[in-house]
């Protein structure tokens, strides 16, 4: 027993030394830069597989291709062509991209992985310039950095939203210490990445009053709308109306669900950043803040706006990827908070300096927790080869294949590509004209057997909103994809070929199924 306690007095007057202050904020440092080599090794080892790692990104990078190729972004929902419901500036950014790495899903993940790493250093230097401390910002960054697993990969996947954080938590900066105009301008980049964020801009801009200065909110808000509205206008004219009519007319939020209400607080905040809400609460409470000053005001009214925000898109059904933007605010309070209780610790405030080693030790078990291993988010060569048969199925059909949200095999099979599903279904929710005029179009297609064969997702059955049973029906021969028993890392994927009759009869269904597959059929 007295040995026991010998050795715990002895750690305890470590603890209370330089040397273990030295230490932990060495290893602070030390995990914070092992985080962001490992989202790079991660990042890299991704970056060339050569399909979608996300059902997503097939639709994306078609519609890029479209602007490689003068075809307007947003045009009249066809059979051929419907646009993503996303504001434009991400997509022409991986077009630019492409004049480097060719149009492929390079482009994509490229712009979307710098865009990460831009965002963890920003919040970096963010939260230098706000605290003056190195290790409060490198701690932020690196805790981000570390939620590579909790978001599930998305940080380079072929997406708008890697970039809408850059721009986001750009603008953020911007109106914290720059001029009106520039966080402005910053804010409808923001806006043209992700629309979303329209009105959380009015809110921040707002932060700009001051009674001396009244005109610095006025300039703010006033350039704000004119830019925003200046930048509509402009691809209203490109598109021919088009753009309004995707990024808000064909907008129409999923249903409510109590349970991810009720989850939010613990679930989606606490789970992964639990310490870091405690750094955030301890600060709040031991140290004493300007009630008065714009500064607290900045982030009083931000944390109200967004924390409330980002509350009503998860109970709404937003996932992973919308919730990265919460999780950056949240990393900036936290890095402000880091920096207030070590500078009181260390005035021997609060306990004195040996709490800041305590807090270091928090901050490292925080960081340690979300460790990962890479091959969590690769794909295996099994999978490859999955996928490379795949698309030897498709090139062994003779005609037109519609892959219902994956265009980019159907162009990787030298077949042409159609309307992605996840677009296809934002279009028809909406209702109205457009919405009939195509439902239309798909009745004539299918009963007229304009496609060879149709290659859907198993998971995915939204499908069925613009595809009648009737419609289905013409296709009744239906045969395994391959890579349907082996899933790959994120969402969904294609599961099922479904052909004509006539395929049992031509022997096309024999010689596509997979060895050891026999195609179920149901013709009469």
């Amino acid at each position: 027993m007295e040995a026991v306690e010998t050795r715990w007095q002895r750690v305890w007057a470590w603890m209370r030394g330089a040397q273990a202050e030295r230490v932990l904020r060495g290893l602070v440092v030390v995990l914070a830069a092992f985080f962001v080599a490992l989202f790079v090794y991660t990042a890299a080892r991704r970056l060339h597989y050569p399909y979608d790692l996300e059902w997503v990104e097939s639709g994306v990078l078609a519609s890029v291709a479209r602007i490689v190729h003068g075809q307007p972004l947003y045009a009249k929902p066809t059979l051929d062509y419907v646009p993503f419901l996303y504001a434009p500036l991400y997509f022409y950014v991986c077009a630019v991209m492409t004049k480097l790495t060719g149009v492929n899903f390079v482009a994509l993940r490229l712009v979307s992985a710098m865009s990460a790493l831009a965002t963890q250093a920003l919040l970096m230097l963010y939260v230098r310039r706000e605290t003056r401390s190195w290790l409060a910002g490198i701690a932020a960054a690196g805790i981000f950095a570390s939620l590579y697993l909790f978001v599930e990969g998305w940080f380079d996947i072929g997406r708008v939203d890697s970039l809408f954080l850059l721009l986001f938590l750009l603008a953020i900066y911007c109106t914290r210490f720059q001029h009106p105009l520039l966080a402005a301008m910053v804010w409808v980049l923001a806006f043209q990445t992700k629309q979303s964020v329209l009105p959380i801009a009015v809110i921040f801009l707002l932060t700009y009053w001051e009674q001396k200065r009244p005109m610095r909110v006025v300039m703010a808000l006033g350039a704000y709308a004119v830019l925003a509205c200046a930048s509509i206008a402009w691809m209203n004219h490109v598109s021919d109306g088009w753009y309004s009519f995707y990024v808000f007319g064909a907008v129409k939020g999923l249903p409510a669900s109590a349970r991810l209400a009720a989850l939010y607080p613990g679930e989606t905040l606490l789970r992964p950043l639990g310490i870091v809400f405690a750094v955030i609460g301890a600060a709040a409470l031991l140290t004493p803040v300007s009630l008065r000053s714009r500064k607290t005001a900045f982030y009083a009214v931000g944390s109200a706006v967004l924390y409330a925000a980002f509350w009503f898109v998860r109970a709404h059904r937003g996932s992973g990827n919308t919730m990265e933007a919460i999780y950056l605010w949240t990393l900036l309070l936290f890095g402000m908070a880091l920096a207030r209780l070590i500078a009181a610790m260390s005035r021997g405030e609060l306990g004195g300096a040996v709490w800041v080693n305590v807090l270091l030790i928090a901050v490292v078990f925080q960081m340690v927790s979300q460790i990962y291993s890479p091959g969590e988010f690769l794909l295996s060569a099994a999978q490859r080869a999955d996928r490379d048969n795949f698309e030897e199925q498709l090139r062994a059909i003779p005609g037109d294949v519609y892959v219902v949200n994956h265009s980019w095999d159907a162009v990787m099979a030298s077949k042409q590509a159609h309307a992605e599903g996840e677009a296809v279904g934002a279009v028809v929710d909406a209702g109205g004209a457009q919405s009939a005029a195509f439902k239309d179009e798909m009745q004539r297609a299918m009963m007229g057997h304009k496609f060879a064969a149709i290659a859907i997702d198993g998971g995915y059955r939204d499908y069925e909103k613009w595809i009648t049973p009737e419609e289905l029906a013409e296709y009744p021969v239906h045969v395994a994809a391959w890579g349907s028993e082996n899933p790959r890392v994120l969402t969904s994927q294609p599961v099922e070929i479904l052909l004509p009759c006539s395929a049992i009869a031509s022997g096309l269904a024999a010689k596509i199924a997979m060895p050891g597959n026999v195609p179920v059929a149901n013709c009469r």
